[in-house]
């Protein structure tokens, strides 16, 4: 389903895919930046395959004009938290509360996921060798950690650039009848929605 995805993604004239085939997910994000920053790219956006994303989403993170910003999608173990955090006490991040929030607002978020990132390259060229790594928290933390200590923010969320995080099933943040609910997409077209818990986010 991620490949039928990128096919169908609209892209801007002059874009070029960059892949980096690994296990190792650091190592990938690593190399996908390297590549990007050596053929000159004023852009790089970070598609993980195990999500799935509507035809217009670089259009949408490009027409915010923002050196960072990240798409929307959902933990996939309940309670299904937003991969999206509006502050940091100590060393831990706690997730947006979407309920403060409505279906298309761009907000400002202390880290958001990289699947589904756009990152202007100037932003990359700012930061030392290795972009991502190992360490006390997931690599994209780290990277929006790092995006803090150098002043290089802000950073932001698009909440109407949505991402399925595939599992059994595609999992979508989605907003319905003036609430945020989970969305399940089942391979045979069966889909349902559950509210999200109040508590979700902080």
């Amino acid at each position: 389903m991620f490949w039928i995805c990128l096919r169908a993604l609209r892209c801007p004239p002059n874009t070029m895919p960059v892949d980096a085939l690994t296990s190792d997910r650091i190592l990938g994000r690593n190399t996908c930046v390297k590549k990007a920053l050596e053929s000159g790219a004023e852009w790089l956006m970070f598609l993980d395959d195990d999500h799935v994303f509507a035809p217009g989403l670089l259009e949408r993170l490009l027409s915010h004009n923002k050196p960072i910003v990240g798409s929307l999608y959902l933990q996939r173990m309940m309670p299904f938290a937003p991969v999206a955090y509006s502050h940091k006490t100590n060393d831990t991040y706690h997730a947006v509360h979407l309920h403060n929030h409505g279906a298309d607002d761009l907000i400002e978020v202390a880290a958001v996921g990289t699947g589904g990132m756009l990152i202007r390259s100037e932003i990359l060229r700012a930061i030392a060798y290795p972009w991502f790594e190992h360490g006390r928290a997931s690599e994209d933390l780290i990277f929006c950690d790092k995006v803090h200590e150098l002043g290089l923010g802000p950073i932001y969320c698009d909440l109407g650039a949505r991402l399925g995080h595939m599992s059994p099933a595609a999992l979508w943040p989605s907003f319905n009848n003036d609430t945020w609910e989970v969305g399940f997409a089942l391979a045979d077209g069966f889909s349902l929605t559950v509210p999200i818990a109040e508590e979700v986010g902080d």
